[in-house]
C-alpha cells in the first residue's frame, strides 16, 4: 500500500466522508478489538460535514450573514463558489443549500443560479430571484423596506428631508451653495445643523448625534444629543447589547462566556452544535477528541488517535492490550502482540536479535527508522502529534490538518483555529466547515451579530426583533402570558375579576365597603359607588340624591334632598343653603353677589 493511498484513507476517516470514488468501506488503520475506548461504528461522526449557516465570523466590513472571501463579501450558506467556507465550490450541476453542496435546495429555499435562498428575507433575492433591495434596505416577508423616514433612490435608501442630492424627491439636487432643509433646498439650515449639505437635528439624529458624523452605536437612539440604548438593552463599551443573550456580556458587561457556551437568560450555558457533545459542562468534538472519542468519556488507548469518532492506531502500528505498538520494533510485542524479547535483545524487523539492522537506531531496545517512525521521529522519544506522519525525520500534518504551532489541527471544526490557525470564534459561535457560525439548528439565529435562542429569547421570540410584551414569556418561539388566564400586575399574577386592589385592571383599588365582582367594584346594600367612595345617596352631603351632587352651606342631605336648617335668615339658593345677612354670594337675597373686595353685613354689600 502506498503512502498516497494511506493519506486518502486517513482523510476519509477523519472527515467521515462517504464518497465512493475516494473512500470505501474498508479503513486502512483499524482499531483493534482490544483497543480501549473505541467509540461508535463505521461512519460514526458523519455529521461532521454539517454545513455552516454562513452567519457571522467574517470581516467586520461585511454585512451580517456574510464573510470576506478574497476581496468579496459572500454568504457561504448559499454561494455555490464558496459553499460552507471560502473557495469550496460545488459541482456545476449542484446547488449550495445551508452551506452544503446538494442536488436540490432544502424545503423553504429557492434555487437562484445554484444558490439556495429564502425569498422572504434575502435582500439580494427579495420575493424573486435577482430582485435585489436597495442598499441599506431589508427584505421582510418578500418586500423591500428602507428604514423609517428613508426612500429608495437609485438603489440606495436616503432621507428626502435632508439629502442635498435627493431633497424632497429622488434626483432633486440642491445647488452647490444650498442645503436641504425639511425636503426643501434653502440658503441655510436655520436652527438645524449643516452636516455636508444635509440639515439635521443633532439632538435626535442617530447618524449625527450631538455633532455631525457622530453616529450612535447599533441599537441606540439619539435623545437630547446623546446616544441612549433602547429599552431592554445595555450599553457595554461602544455598543448596545442585550445582556440576557450576549455571550460576551452575559448578565453584565464584560462577563464573557467560555468556549462552547452560549448566554441564555443572562447565564452561560453549554449549547453544543449538532457535531458536538456536551461533556462535563463543556462542548467537545467527538470526531477527533481522544478523551471523548465517539462519546463522552470514551478515551483512546496510549498512542492511539481519534479519527472520525473511532480510536485508531497511527500508520503501520498495531493495537496490543489497549496500546498502539509497532510490532516491527517493540521488544514487548516483537513480531506480534505479547512476544517478549530477552533483556539483552532488541526487536528489529519483528525479530528478537542482538543488534539493530542497517539504517535503524536502538531506542530502548526498539530498532526504529528515525526517518519514518511516528513515535521516534528524528530522535528517540520524539513522537509526532495526532494527525501527523514522520517523513524524512520530521513530523508533517496530513492534508486534512493544518500545522498550528506544532499541533495538527482540523481547522474545519476547531473553534480556536477556525478556517485558519489562531482564528477564534466569538463566544456562542461554533466552527463549521471553517466558518464561525451560530449552531445550525432551528432554535438559533444570528440577531444583531449575536447568536440567540429564538425559542426562548423574549427579545427575539420566533425571529429577530420580535419582542414579547410585559407579562409574556417566549416559549417554543411564541410569546405567551406567564400568568395564563390571570394578569401580571406589578410582578404578581392576579385575577382581575376578583382582586380588591386590581379590579378589572391593574391598580384599580376598590374603596372600603365594596368588593370586586366580575371585574367591577360593587358596593354593599343600597350604597352607590361614587368615585372612590361607597355613598348613601339619601344621607351623604357630598352625594345627595346622586353622585357628585353636594349640599353646600348650612344644609344637610335628608331623603336624598338638600335641606336647609329651619331659620328665617337661611334660604335655599339652588343647592346652596345661604345665610343671607352675611353670605357675599347671596347678600340679602339669593344670587345677589357683592363686588370683589366687598363684604356682606346685615344683608348689605359694602
Amino acid at each position: 500500500m502506498t503512502r498516497a493511498q494511506l493519506s486518502i484513507a486517513l482523510v476519509c476517516l477523519v472527515t467521515g466522508l462517504a464518497v465512493a470514488s475516494a473512500c470505501g468501506r474498508s479503513v486502512l488503520i483499524s482499531p483493534g478489538s482490544d483497543l480501549g475506548g473505541i467509540g461508535g461504528e463505521d461512519g460514526k461522526g458523519g455529521n461532521g460535514g454539517e454545513g455552516a449557516s454562513g452567519l457571522g465570523g467574517g470581516d467586520p466590513g461585511c454585512p451580517v450573514g456574510q464573510i470576506e472571501c478574497g476581496d468579496s463579501c459572500v454568504d457561504t450558506a448559499s454561494d455555490p463558489a464558496h459553499c460552507g467556507a471560502c473557495n469550496i465550490a460545488c459541482e456545476q450541476e449542484q446547488v449550495c443549500s445551508a452551506g452544503q453542496c446538494a442536488d436540490e435546495c432544502a424545503e423553504g429555499l429557492t434555487d437562484c443560479d445554484n444558490a439556495c435562498v429564502d425569498l422572504q428575507s434575502s435582500a439580494s433575492h427579495c420575493g424573486a430571484c435577482d430582485a435585489a433591495c436597495a442598499a441599506g434596505a431589508s427584505c421582510d416577508s418578500a418586500v423591500c423596506n428602507c428604514p423609517t423616514g428613508e426612500a429608495d433612490c437609485d438603489g440606495s435608501c436616503v432621507s428626502l428631508t435632508s439629502d442635498p442630492n435627493n431633497c424632497g424627491a429622488c434626483g432633486k439636487a440642491c445647488a452647490p451653495n444650498e442645503v436641504c432643509n425639511g425636503s426643501t433646498c434653502a440658503a441655510d439650515c436655520g436652527a438645524l445643523s449643516n452636516c455636508g449639505g444635509a440639515c439635521v437635528d443633532v439632538s435626535s439624529d442617530e447618524s449625527h448625534c450631538g455633532a455631525c458624523n457622530q453616529a450612535c452605536p447599533a441599537g441606540a437612539n439619539c435623545l437630547g444629543g446623546s446616544c441612549a440604548c433602547e429599552p431592554g438593552t445595555t450599553q457595554c463599551g461602544s455598543m448596545c447589547t442585550d445582556t440576557s443573550v450576549d455571550a460576551n456580556n452575559c448578565g453584565s458587561c464584560g462577563n464573557a462566556c467560555g468556549a462552547g457556551l452560549l448566554c441564555n437568560g443572562g447565564s452561560c450555558d453549554a449549547q453544543c452544535a449538532l457535531n458536538e457533545l456536551e461533556c462535563n459542562g463543556g462542548c467537545v468534538f467527538p470526531l477527533s477528541d481522544p478523551d471523548n472519542c465517539g462519546g463522552c468519556g470514551l478515551q483512546c488507548g496510549t498512542g492511539a488517535w481519534c479519527l472520525g469518532g473511532n480510536c485508531a492506531c497511527p500508520p503501520f502500528v498495531t493495537a496490543c492490550s489497549g496500546q498502539c505498538v509497532d510490532t516491527d520494533s517493540d521488544p514487548a510485542n516483537c513480531g506480534g502482540c505479547g512476544i517478549l524479547c530477552a533483556s539483552n535483545q532488541v526487536c528489529s524487523g519483528g525479530q528478537c536479535t542482538t543488534m539493530c539492522g542497517s539504517g535503524e537506531t536502538n531506542c530502548s531496545n526498539a530498532c526504529v527508522d528515525l526517518n519514518a517512525d511516528v513515535a521516534n521521529c528524528g530522535q528517540c522519544g520524539a513522537a509526532c502529534p495526532q494527525g501527523a506522519l514522520c517523513t524524512g525525520g520530521s513530523c508533517g500534518c496530513l492534508p486534512i490538518f493544518s500545522d498550528c504551532g506544532g499541533l495538527c489541527i482540523n481547522t474545519n471544526f476547531d473553534p480556536n483555529n477556525c478556517g485558519s490557525c489562531g482564528n477564534v470564534c466569538k463566544a456562542g459561535k461554533v466552527c463549521l466547515q471553517g466558518t464561525c457560525a451560530c449552531p445550525p439548528t432551528p432554535s438559533f439565529a444570528e440577531c444583531n451579530n449575536l447568536c440567540v435562542n429564538i425559542q426562548t429569547d423574549p427579545n427575539n421570540c420566533g425571529g429577530c426583533g420580535n419582542q414579547c410584551t410585559n407579562g409574556e414569556a417566549c416559549t417554543s418561539g411564541i410569546c405567551t402570558s406567564i400568568c395564563g388566564s390571570e394578569t401580571l400586575c406589578n410582578g404578581d399574577c392576579v385575577n382581575t375579576d376578583t382582586s380588591q386592589n386590581n379590579c378589572g385592571s391593574c391598580g384599580n383599588v376598590c374603596p372600603p365597603g365594596s368588593s370586586c365582582q366580575a371585574g367591577v367594584c360593587e358596593c354593599a346594600g343600597a350604597l352607590e359607588l361614587c368615585s372612590t367612595k361607597c355613598a348613601d345617596l339619601q344621607l351623604d352631603n357630598s352625594h345627595c340624591g346622586a353622585c357628585d351632587t353636594p349640599c353646600t352651606g348650612v344644609g344637610t342631605c335628608t331623603a336624598g334632598v338638600c335641606q336647609c336648617f329651619p331659620n328665617p335668615n337661611i334660604s335655599k339658593c339652588g343647592t346652596h343653603c345661604a345665610v343671607l345677612p352675611t353670605d357675599p354670594e347671596h347678600c340679602g337675597a339669593c344670587f345677589n353677589a357683592c363686588a370683589p373686595g366687598e363684604t356682606c353685613n346685615i344683608g348689605t354689600c359694602g
